[in-house]
């Protein structure tokens, strides 16, 4: 029998979901009038928070600065 620190190997595994294939089910929450109110509004609120995100990094292209998009330095 496999113990639990036989499996523990000390990495860690990065779970975070990627937005293209998020916002499919993100748009279809929202267009579903069947969808919890409180679902649209946790949706509302994170695509502005990825709205700003954008808006800051726009800026900083605009005015030269170094940006990191996919973990590599786009300066």
């Amino acid at each position: 029998m496999t113990t639990n620190d036989e499996l523990f190997t000390g990495k860690t595994i990065d779970l975070t979901p990627k937005w293209q294939g998020l916002l499919p089910i993100m748009l279809h929450v929202l267009e579903n009038p069947k969808s919890p109110a409180e679902a649209k509004a946790e949706i509302r609120s994170e695509l502005t928070r990825l709205a700003k995100i954008v808006d800051e990094m726009n800026e900083a292209s605009k005015a030269g600065e170094a940006i990191a998009i996919g973990g590599v330095d786009k300066g």
